[in-house]
């Protein structure tokens, strides 16, 4: 089952338990916060209070947008993209995902906007 999430949590993606666990301010482990069908990678929370996760490879593969309840708000996956790494959401709503062939911009209907950097093997995105 999914926990809600609360304030002052961190959200570690366990790729060998193919969980999301939750973790308090001082390393006290919170349980999990939601299960996924293998290899999440990088996880972040959006203004909303959702979480985008990039999900490697299996049967979610793509970004998946989930509520602070643990509850599936969306999948997103262009079908000329795969193995995603990293994610970013952008002031203009889109998102920003990498993967080993690049750095792209897509929507939340699941269609590639842009390739913003190509021929790169990307992982995680970091505002600065």
């Amino acid at each position: 089952g999914a926990g809600s999430l609360v304030a002052r949590q961190w959200l570690i993606p366990g790729t060998g338990s193919h969980l999301l666990h939750r973790f308090e301010e001082d390393g006290v482990s919170a349980g999990a916060f939601v299960a996924v069908d293998s290899f999440p990678e990088q996880v972040e929370q959006i203004p909303s209070g959702n979480v985008l996760v990039a999900v490697f490879n299996g049967g979610q593969s793509g970004i998946l947008e989930i509520a602070p309840t643990g509850e599936l708000v969306g999948r997103y996956l262009p079908a000329s993209l795969s193995g995603l790494r990293g994610v970013h959401a952008l002031d203009n709503g889109n998102l920003l995902t990498t993967s080993s062939s690049g750095v792209f911009e897509i929507d939340r209907l699941g269609n590639l906007v842009a390739t913003r950097i190509g021929d790169v093997s990307a992982r995680f995105i970091s505002r600065i």
